[in-house]
């Protein structure tokens, strides 16, 4: 009897404590060692107790990286705080794909042409931030490779509105070297005999340009530009320009555009004054579908030469209408352009009727170094001049009518970051030409061959572009 007595006494102490008492409210508080033990399934007690936190749902297969996380210190007295567990493999994985990926992550994707992951990323990131510029700019950027380009516009005007660290205004310099097979007196200022000889040259050209976001409906845009192209024979033909630009868009509709402007430029030849003019500029843009753009210039102004060139001094105006479509991997576009030029002297007026093509592709990637891209156009005009010609150079009188023509290839490799670094874009290209001039003022309507407008050209020219 006292053996089987002592053994229920025993029992009844080891039950009493081991048994949480009901009563006692803390007696669910779980008292966990400093280093608990891996095999402690206590945690989803402790968030039911003090809350979601955002550790405890990655075993939810979820991940809420930007929900607050308890204070320790602020903690209920009677709740335990447990120390961080590892996260798993899975749930890393999740953050680093799902949660956030970083600037670099996401412009190498857009070397790899990923645009649809960028895309998905970006969306993520402005989901948990919508104030995120950078973001806002990269999904611009995976939009455009998608052709989509209404929506990249709408999501280039956020980044700009919430800072996305791209600057309002750019410099730009470009260095180049040229062989040229004949050289023709600046062929798109003036339609004069060439010399039937070549030369080599270079070309150097500087320019800046930029915006302002001057109201919530538009921007004003401005562009200063200064070039200088020079022979090592044909010196009295080096041509130099400056140029500006200035004009105001009102944005509407889904990327539409309308803007009004001013452009002016001085030019000198072989270091003595050529001339100098001005025109006024209009213009409509629209996106009737996401990888199409159509666009409408117009542009009235002056012209003025120098004393030497005085006969070309005129009034001229042009139209133009330009269609571009554009993809994943390159883009073509079409243009249309009229015009009317009334010089001072009146066998040198002229209307003008043209064409033209042109198109991109991106060839091949080459990760942390560029793309390769190929580029090709094609123009084709025809000038016919207003008065009958009755010059004293002339064989018969004639009513003079030009037809140009042009074609030009390039390859450029293309750098997000210049080699010399300084957060400067890249760009190299190698580009060959011919043009032609045809007139029926050749060699059979004029008696010395100087004299005629029959010529065609064949250049050469690699150069590099940084612009920052």
């Amino acid at each position: 009897m006292m053996k089987l007595s002592t053994l229920i006494v025993l029992a009844s102490l080891i039950l009493g404590v081991a048994t949480p008492s009901l009563a006692a409210p803390d007696a669910w508080v779980i008292r966990m060692p400093e280093q608990p033990s891996p095999a402690s399934d206590q945690t989803p007690a402790l968030a039911h107790e003090r809350g979601p936190d955002p550790r405890a749902l990655q075993g939810d297969n979820r991940v809420i990286s930007d929900a607050p996380v308890a204070n320790p210190a602020s903690a209920s007295s009677h709740v335990v705080q447990m120390p961080d567990a590892a996260p798993t493999a899975q749930a890393a994985a999740q953050e680093s794909d799902a949660s956030w990926v970083d600037d670099e992550q996401a412009r190498a994707w857009l070397d790899y042409r990923l645009y649809a992951r960028v895309e998905a990323a970006m969306r993520r990131r402005i989901a948990k931030d919508a104030y995120d510029g950078a973001a806002w700019e990269l999904l611009a950027r995976a939009l455009e490779g998608q052709g989509r380009l209404a929506e990249a516009a709408e999501a280039r005007r956020r980044a700009k509105a919430y800072g996305s660290g791209e600057r309002d205004w750019h410099v730009a310099m470009r260095l180049g070297a040229l062989v040229d097979s004949n050289v023709v007196i600046a062929p798109d200022a003036v339609h004069l005999p060439a010399q039937d000889q070549g030369d080599i040259g270079a070309r150097v050209a500087l320019s800046a340009y930029g915006k302002v976001e001057d109201a919530p409906w538009g921007f004003l845009s401005w562009r200063l530009g200064y070039a200088d192209m020079l022979y090592q024979d044909f010196n009295r033909y080096a041509l130099r320009r400056l140029q500006a630009h200035l004009s105001q868009h009102f944005e509407f509709g889904n990327g539409n555009d309308f803007y009004l402007g001013a452009f002016g430029e001085q030019a000198a030849l072989g270091g003595s004054g050529f001339f100098s003019g001005w025109s006024g500029l209009t213009g409509l843009a629209m996106a009737p579908a996401e990888s199409l753009l159509i666009s409408v210039d117009a542009a009235y102004g002056r012209r003025n030469f120098a004393m030497a060139f005085n006969d070309f001094s005129s009034w001229r105006w042009q139209v133009m209408h330009h269609a571009l479509w554009q993809g994943k991997d390159g883009d073509a576009g079409f243009r249309f352009l009229v015009g009317k030029e009334q010089t001072r002297l009146s066998f040198e007026s002229y209307r003008r009727i043209g064409i033209g093509l042109h198109g991109e592709r991106r060839l091949a990637i080459f990760p942390s170094f560029g793309a390769l891209w190929v580029n090709g156009r094609g123009d084709y005009s025809i000038r016919r001049y207003q008065q009958l010609d009755t010059r004293a150079f002339l064989v018969q009188s004639l009513r003079r009518v030009d037809r140009e023509s042009s074609i030009v290839g390039s390859v450029e490799l293309r750098r997000e970051e210049a080699l010399w670094g300084g957060g400067a874009s890249e760009v190299w290209q190698w580009q060959a030409g011919w043009q032609r001039n045809a007139s029926n003022m050749d060699a059979r309507a004029v008696y010395l061959p100087a004299n005629t407008r029959n010529w065609k050209r064949w250049w050469s020219e690699i150069w590099v572009r940084w612009e920052y």
